[in-house]
């Protein structure tokens, strides 16, 4: 690559693929090729088509998988951004303060070590097949946070920022069975570990709202892991 944000594809055999300055973007679809990355040479992104780790990568910043299979990603020390494809996919951040997005499918999510956060961000309404039922492995109360998009969770009336600026936004239930009966939008089952968007509010039912990620540990959620975004 030269000095501009460049796209370096390979395609097939064993590449070697030099991006240079810029925020470049590699595309890869097998793991033998050589990606060259300097510090302080832009945010550069691989999209892999492959299960693939920028563990050793230590200047690529994001990773984004891509197609439809069951792939896996993995970061690096780094502060990374790592997005899932529309299978179901195991996404570990390692270190740095990562962010999550696990997209389409039942996905396994795993900050690491870190200030992680969680995104559930699409550009419409909140539809259940766009996300799955994500599975949270490691999330650190008081630190990691779970990003929702109020164009995605749309009837929320809390602005943008940390926590619910409406309280009655938010709701801990002791497990599952009480989940539709309650008048909040965003509802956790602190039982389960079931994290659910409650569309509809007070009226009986989840509206097109449905269980979203399960937290594994039951950890004591509060307003205070969210944080809202545009």
């Amino acid at each position: 690559g030269n000095s501009g944000n460049n796209i370096l594809n390979g395609g097939l055999g064993n590449d070697t693929l030099i991006g240079g300055l810029g925020n470049d973007i590699y595309v890869v679809d097998t793991t033998t090729d050589t990606i060259t990355e300097l510090a302080t040479q832009g945010t550069d992104t691989i999209q892999s088509s492959v299960t693939y780790s920028i563990a050793t990568s230590t200047n690529i910043e994001n990773l984004d998988l891509t197609g439809t299979g069951n792939i896996n990603g993995t970061g690096n020390a780094g502060n990374n951004r790592i997005t899932g494809n529309s299978g179901n996919n195991i996404l570990n951040g390692d270190l740095g303060n990562d962010t999550l997005a696990g997209n389409t499918g039942n996905d396994t999510l795993t900050g690491g070590a870190g200030i992680d956060q969680i995104e559930y961000r699409s550009t419409r309404a909140f539809v259940a097949s766009d996300f799955g039922v994500d599975t949270i492995s490691d999330f650190v109360l008081n630190q990691d946070k779970i990003v929702l998009s109020k164009t995605t969770f749309a009837a929320l009336t809390s602005g943008v920022g940390n926590g619910f600026s409406q309280a009655s936004n938010f709701a801990v239930v002791a497990n599952n069975s009480l989940v539709a009966a309650s008048n909040a939008f965003i509802v956790y089952s602190s039982g389960t570990g079931h994290l659910f968007y409650n569309q509809n509010g007070s009226v009986a039912g989840l509206g097109t709202g449905a269980n979203f990620a399960v937290l594994t540990g039951n950890p004591s959620l509060t307003a205070n892991d969210f944080i809202l975004v545009a």
